[in-house]
């Protein structure tokens, strides 16, 4: 191989790997919904008050504090409610996942939403 078609061969293969990563990273049916910034009756919401939103690592605000609330109050994950999705609460949102059939993909959505309890003024409940 010649000098040249190798490296046209190394710039395709990173061109490949780099779109391969960037199409997987976010299932499409979350990139088109917008980032829950709000909490609208307990639940994480958009600043219209949609409940149509997304939530994942990096995401801060109280859509998330929302979120926490009912991950600790409902189902008893040990972390902080500080509104920020880090680690913590990326983990405890995956074992709720597994634990009540939505997808285990670590982001929150409308499946894990309709699926998982909510934190309320009477106790948990399901909201769909």
């Amino acid at each position: 191989m010649t000098r040249m078609t190798t490296r046209a061969v190394l710039i395709v293969a990173a061109f490949a790997a780099a779109v391969s990563v960037s199409v997987t990273a976010t299932p499409a049916s979350a990139q088109a919904l917008p980032t829950c910034t709000h909490k609208y009756q307990y639940l994480p919401a958009t600043s219209s008050g949609s409940w149509s939103c997304v939530l994942s690592t990096g995401n801060q605000g109280n859509g998330v504090r929302a979120l926490q609330e009912s991950l600790r109050g409902c189902y008893q994950r040990n972390i902080a409610i500080d509104g920020a999705f880090g680690p913590a609460t990326r983990q405890a949102l995956l074992q709720v996942q597994n634990s009540v059939g939505a997808a285990t993909d670590g982001i929150y959505g409308p499946e894990t939403r309709r699926k998982m309890k909510w934190l309320t003024a009477s106790g948990c409940s399901y909201r769909s």
